[in-house]
């Protein structure tokens, strides 16, 4: 027993003088590493020293310049076709039948801001016609921004629906959002005992007064807009009201049932 704590108390001093060495070596290793990179941190290069000394691991070859430089042009060629003005360009559209699906894939799509190219030149707003099965109809104005709201948080929801519904939706790059709006407000509207059978789109405008200091238009005194367009006409279907109805059975049933239950 004696022989064996002897034996032991050995190991245990000779593991802890290893475990020591093995500290004091690794620190050596350290120093001398951190004093190889300051003393090449530190050093002085020539110019031509230093274009030999560099961080990358090789230069380019000739095939990844190509690669480089062929989508460097593609970029030009694809953002380039979309920003062409059309009053000048009039087969802008079909070159961009073949670059837009590339431009708005990768994320590069381009828009003029507001005071460029040209300041719009008419104030406008949209409203839909909900035509029923009774021959009644009802009128939706989309949302506007509320220029006098206190809440600074309402006028900025008013004015990113603003954007949604009055800069993007009546221009002719977003046509092929109406039927899904037009069905969107016949839902919104459904009475199965009187459900809705038309939706029509209007585009609202008036010529904007021009700055004439003479006598100024201030925004509380800007015409109305009396110029109306019809931007879609959408009949209803019956099926696009089918999901609505039945949600509403299920609403109905669940209540009915919970009144019974009571």
């Amino acid at each position: 027993m004696q022989a064996a704590c002897c034996v032991n108390d050995k190991l245990g001093r000779g593991s802890s003088s290893s475990v020591a060495l093995l500290g004091k070596n690794y620190l050596s290793q350290a120093r001398k590493i951190k004093m190889a990179v300051a003393s090449k941190l530190t050093t002085k290069f020539s110019y031509r020293q230093a274009l030999g000394y560099s961080s990358a691991e090789k230069p380019l070859s000739e095939n990844e310049k190509a690669g480089i430089s062929l989508f460097i042009v593609f970029f030009l060629v694809v953002v380039g076709a979309w920003l062409l003005d059309e009053d000048y360009i009039p087969f802008k559209y079909t070159v961009t039948e073949y670059t837009k699906p590339a431009m708005a894939t990768l994320g590069w799509v381009q828009h003029w801001s507001l005071f460029s190219p040209d300041v719009r030149e008419v104030n406008y707003h949209s409203t839909a016609l909900i035509e029923f099965a009774d021959g009644t109809s009802k009128l939706y104005e989309f949302p506007r921004t509320n220029i006098d709201a206190k809440d600074y948080s309402t006028h900025f929801g008013g004015e990113k629906k603003r954007k949604l519904f009055g800069d993007n939706m009546p221009w002719p790059g977003y046509v092929q959002f109406f039927p899904s709006i037009a069905r969107y407000l016949a839902r919104a509207n459904n009475d199965p005992a009187n459900p809705p059978r038309m939706v029509t789109v209007f585009w609202h405008r008036v010529d904007t007064p021009p700055p004439d200091p003479a006598h100024w238009v201030y925004q509380n005194q800007m015409p109305k807009h009396i110029k109306q367009y019809t931007n879609f006409i959408y009949k209803v279907d019956p099926k696009d009201l089918a999901a609505d109805s039945a949600r509403n059975a299920d609403a109905n049933a669940q209540t009915t049932a919970g009144k019974g239950g009571n």
